[in-house]
């Protein structure tokens, strides 16, 4: 169907039809760089959140009840999962690699017999098992009341969490925030000897932000998803176990940070961060023309570049194909300021 939305007014459905498909490969490289890293060992969690074993479950509502200090990550589990974990060295680990620092139990205060035993004894194994609330009983009515008398009696061994939350039990424990980068978002994966995180500015504005990460020891590199390079990232700082560096962002714009033992080889030449600098404004009347397959025949001239959703021709108002912008400038070479470097030019932005 044109032009693409498939799937009434949301047009989720991707495929050749939508207006900007042929122009779609750069978005789809970075895609598929980003899943590429962010498929690679297992995440980093400090935090696995125990669902409710009762019924109904609102994930939405359950969402409401994580409440953790920033920098540390978390992952949900269900009870099936509590059965195949282990507690050893200070952290409870599963089967397929990934483990936990603190066990979180729910905020209905309701556990299974069978999973307050296996708690136990993880706690026994030195497991860090923390409820959020009393636990004063079971789900169901299953061997009632002996089955609730026990899972208290169990629970009474698990501590509670503090009033003032987190902050006393990671500073008596000492540890750190995974990631610190006020608003930026971050994901955080770990492939043999490799860290590596997913940092993203979900803003509309430029920014710079100092961010943390808790590695040291190894070189950070930072690799561009949007062209697949590789920099160096200079002037990092390594104290108490964690390395530190300032990082640049364009609006929505992520980088990956890349901990290794053995840097790469295939560094990029410049800077990861480059400067810009405004030469030339490109000022005049622009030609347009449109697709008369997608329903505008006639080329046009703008004289600014605003919007099609304001302009009031309907057929420009409402045309969903592509328009080719043409005009001819002058650009003196004094306007040149090193041969070396590249030139750009900026169209803006519209979002």
């Amino acid at each position: 169907m044109v032009p693409g939305l498939t799937h009434r007014k949301w047009g989720q459905h991707i495929h050749r039809h939508q207006t900007w498909w042929k122009f779609s490969k750069p978005y789809f490289d970075y895609v598929a760089r980003c899943q590429f890293l962010l498929q690679q060992g297992r995440t980093v969690a400090d935090f696995a959140y125990l669902y409710h074993e009762g019924a109904p479950l609102n994930i939405k509502d359950y969402s409401m009840s994580l409440e953790r200090p920033p920098g540390y990550d978390y992952d949900l589990c269900a009870a099936e999962l509590i059965q195949k974990m282990e507690a050893r060295d200070g952290r409870i680990h599963l089967p397929s690699g990934v483990s936990y620092r603190y066990l979180v139990l729910p905020k209905s205060g309701a556990l299974t017999l069978q999973t307050a035993q296996k708690l136990e004894e993880l706690r026994k194994a030195g497991a860090a098992i923390v409820q959020q609330v009393q636990v004063t009983g079971t789900p169901g009515l299953k061997d009632y009341p002996k089955a609730d008398e026990a899972v208290q009696n169990l629970a009474k061994n698990w501590p509670m969490l503090p009033e003032d939350g987190w902050n006393a039990i990671l500073a008596k424990d000492n540890l750190k925030p995974d990631f610190v980068g006020d608003d930026l978002h971050w994901i955080h994966r770990r492939c043999g000897g490799d860290d590596i995180f997913f940092v993203a500015n979900s803003t509309l504005e430029t920014i710079e932000r100092p961010c943390t990460f808790r590695v040291a020891g190894k070189t950070p590199e930072l690799w561009n998803p949007e062209t697949g390079e590789v920099f160096a990232l200079r002037n990092t700082r390594q104290t108490d176990g964690r390395t530190s560096v300032l990082l640049k962002f364009e609006p929505s714009q992520s980088w990956f940070i890349v901990f290794r033992d053995q840097p790469s080889t295939q560094i990029a030449a410049g800077s990861s961060f480059p400067s810009w600098k405004t030469i030339q404004k490109i000022s005049g009347d622009w030609n347009v023309t449109f697709d008369p397959k997608w329903g505008k025949d006639e080329p046009l001239v703008f004289d600014t570049l605003d919007s099609w959703s304001e302009h009031s021709d309907p057929q420009v108002k409402y045309y969903s194909g592509t328009g080719v912008y043409q005009t001819t400038f002058d650009f003196p070479k004094s306007n040149v300021l090193d041969d070396d470097a590249p030139l750009y030019l900026d169209l803006g932005r519209s979002i």
